[in-house]
């Protein structure tokens, strides 16, 4: 790879984010960084620890950053951990191996005088081939930009346009009543809001524990009293409806997790924050099971660390959502600009992007921005001292809207894939602008409707036929979903079958298996390809006489039903699973379905 290097320290190259053959981290250039002398204060201090090391502040024209004394390097897959130690151990004290959940990352505290060292050794770890990324983990300086306007009366013009306010045109909205009839969320999918807390007692939001990655001891809530961009992104999401209270969220059902990243410095919404907290958060909600990731921020520093955790945790079916960012500039922000993400711009109520809105080649979606009523911290604290609730503009109230929207996807069916989430909201949103994608409006106005309704049509429809049965067959049976040539269930279905075991389940997209259980039945698996939406005629024979539920019908299962035999339930030695034709009592009529199935086994 090139190296760049500057004749002088003023003009220093930052590092290279990305070494040849990195499978996932995108690269995002050489980034240029200037020593700065600043005459006025700026949001960033030199850093100075009590060893003696320093960092000056450098700026990029998007903002400020300091060099922590700590290096992030990714090796390469089968760089053996040993190796990788010995090479790091020179450099100082390896503090975090799988650093933020990512294989073979690690987070080195350097034993170096100032920045310029730590610049010089992620240089040079970056020139090696076993190396995928090298870079300085860095304060760095952002913003969740915001324009706010007089609290008022709720009018949530971007839920449901009817021309409500003044200049709006109807029908510029995301058609949230129309989803709501079709899904209204579910608490399996969880929302992860990564920005300056949320509060956590607030009555109008649904949401669980938050967390708080930053150097303050937090609970996920505000901090400070500049803390107040958290709760007014997440009350897009999921404030509480038909509770009597404020404003309603787009996918009230499903729950939002907060986790603090910023520090928020002044009331303008520009803060500062570490590029290990950006993927310590991600880590932390994966743990947490989210599903959907919102940051309704914009960053001044570009990190391979950052790129490479949204990246993982797309490929493990997170759907990632960003503002664009609030410059009007042609030109999507960071992370929004990021592949793995979903970056969503700003329009009016009058159907047209928001002067303020980034646009470009990156931008996926627009989204109701401009005078959005959402939650504010309740009491004196917040963007008003007198109101729980305000209209604010920007495209960080924008992005809530798609990650509320892909929320009510995945609540309408949790198997699919986050590259089909994403798929489903851009081929369903409402063209704007020149027919097809334009870099104005992406592919267009969100429509959660058209996407709810898409997923929801992703199904199988068949029926459960229960052979050796005279009796009575099970009316609620189990399906367990298996990606393709594996043995592992990743997730299940309980599900109660209609008439003649009539069954309709949700199903990801693309190869897959189902697999269907039932009590002393055989398991049956079936292999399916699901490349449009919907299956017909699915079919699954269950042979009946486990006993034991192991899955195979043999002399054990004879032992178990002899051990019953006469028994009924009020008897001491009943056992339900011998009963195979489900009469309330083990007989002889049970060892005639025993012997129909005698030596059969089930599928894996």
């Amino acid at each position: 790879m090139r190296l760049l290097r500057a004749p002088n320290r003023l003009g220093i190259v930052l590092f290279a984010v990305l070494a040849a053959g990195g499978a996932h981290a995108q690269s995002t250039g050489y980034t240029y960084y200037k020593a700065f002398r600043p005459l006025a204060p700026t949001p960033l201090q030199p850093h100075r620890e009590a060893n003696g090391y320093w960092s000056p502040v450098f700026e990029n024209g998007q903002g400020f950053v300091t060099i922590l004394p700590e290096v992030i390097v990714r090796f390469s897959p089968g760089v053996s951990s040993s190796w990788a130690r010995a090479t790091l151990d020179s450099l100082g004290d390896v503090v975090e191996s799988g650093a933020s959940g990512l294989d073979d990352t690690y987070r080195v505290r350097m034993r170096v005088p100032n920045a310029y060292a730590v610049l010089d050794a992620a240089n040079a770890l970056a020139k090696s081939p076993h190396v995928i990324f090298a870079e300085p983990n860095a304060w760095f300086t952002g913003a969740g930009a915001f324009t706010p306007n007089d609290p008022s009366y709720p009018v949530c013009w971007g839920l449901h346009n009817t021309g409500q306010l003044a200049n709006s045109l109807p029908g510029f909205d995301v058609d949230a009543p129309e989803a709501w009839d079709r899904v209204q969320g579910d608490a399996r999918i969880k929302v992860l809001v990564i920005d300056t807390g949320v509060q956590q007692d607030h009555p109008d939001i649904d949401q669980l524990p938050g967390h708080d990655v930053t150097t303050d001891a937090g609970n996920g809530g505000p901090v400070n009293s500049n803390d107040n961009h958290g709760t007014a992104v997440a009350g897009v999401v999921g404030a509480r409806t038909n509770n009597g209270l404020g404003t309603s969220g787009l996918a009230f059902g499903s729950p939002c997790v907060s986790v603090r990243t910023f520090i928020t410095q002044n009331p303008q919404g520009g803060w500062s924050s570490q590029t290990t907290w950006t993927t310590d958060a991600l880590e932390w909600g994966r743990q947490q099971g989210v599903r959907v990731t919102l940051n309704s921020n914009y960053y001044s520093f570009q990190s391979a660390f950052i790129a490479e955790k949204y990246a993982q945790l797309r490929e493990l079916g997170i759907v990632h959502v960003a503002s664009s960012g609030n410059n009007g500039e042609a030109v999507v922000s960071y992370p929004a600009q990021l592949p793995s993400v979903l970056a969503v711009g700003a329009i009016t109520n009058r159907g047209v992007r928001a002067s303020y809105s980034n646009h470009g080649p990156n931008l996926a979606l627009v989204a109701p921005g401009s005078t959005t009523y959402t939650t504010d911290r309740t009491g004196a604290r917040g963007y008003s001292s007198t109101e729980d609730y305000v209209f604010l503009s920007g495209t960080s109230y924008s992005a809530p809207f798609v990650a509320g929207a892909a929320a009510l996807v995945l609540s309408a069916n949790r198997f699919l894939l986050a590259t089909h989430v994403e798929a489903i909201l851009e081929q369903n949103a409402t063209d704007l602008g020149p027919t097809g994608r334009d870099d104005e409006y992406g592919h267009g106005l969100l429509n959660a409707d058209r996407a709810v309704a898409r997923a929801k049509a992703i199904k199988a429809l068949g029926r459960v036929v229960f052979q050796s049965s005279s009796g009575a067959v099970p009316t609620l049976v189990q399906f367990d979903y298996r990606r393709e040539g594996s043995t592992t269930t990743f997730d299940s279905e309980p599900v109660t079958l209609g008439a003649q075991g009539a069954f309709t389940v949700p199903i990801p997209l693309g190869n897959f298996s189902l697999s269907v259980k039932a009590s002393h039945w055989l398991r049956r698996t079936l292999s399916l390809s699901n490349p449009d939406g919907e299956l017909t005629n699915v079919e699954f024979n269950l042979v009946n006489g486990d006993v034991n539920g192991d899955n195979s019908i043999n002399v054990l299962d004879f032992l178990g039903l002899r051990a019953a035999f006469g028994a009924v339930p009020s008897n001491p030695n009943w056992n339900a699973g011998a009963d195979l034709n489900d009469d309330g009592r083990v007989d002889i009529a049970d060892f005639f379905v025993l012997r129909a199935g005698f030596g059969r086994a089930g599928d894996p």
